[in-house]
């Protein structure tokens, strides 16, 4: 059986956002923008959730995220290129 995930979104506060007991017992994933994969109907996974005030988002929603993320670097990438060239 393969297994589900769920994504939030939490801020990473550093010391203490995921302790050892923690990653003990769950499997996490972190992407851009603060995301966080965990196992989704997992008892372990939900309480940090809810430690961590995080929001839960669907897969497709993560995905949106990840892309503005994307194009929003990539529009700094060439607003950078352009205002460099014109220096010169």
């Amino acid at each position: 059986m393969a297994k589900t995930y769920q994504y939030c979104v939490a801020e990473n506060w550093g010391k203490g956002f995921i302790d050892h007991v923690e990653s003990s017992r769950i499997t996490f994933a972190g992407y851009p923008g603060n995301v966080w994969q965990v196992p989704a109907y997992n008892k372990h996974g939900n309480l940090w959730i809810a430690k961590v005030a995080g929001t839960v988002k669907t897969k497709d929603r993560h995905r949106r995220l990840l892309m503005q993320r994307f194009k929003q670097r990539k529009l700094r990438g060439m607003l950078y290129l352009m205002l460099k060239k014109h220096q010169q």
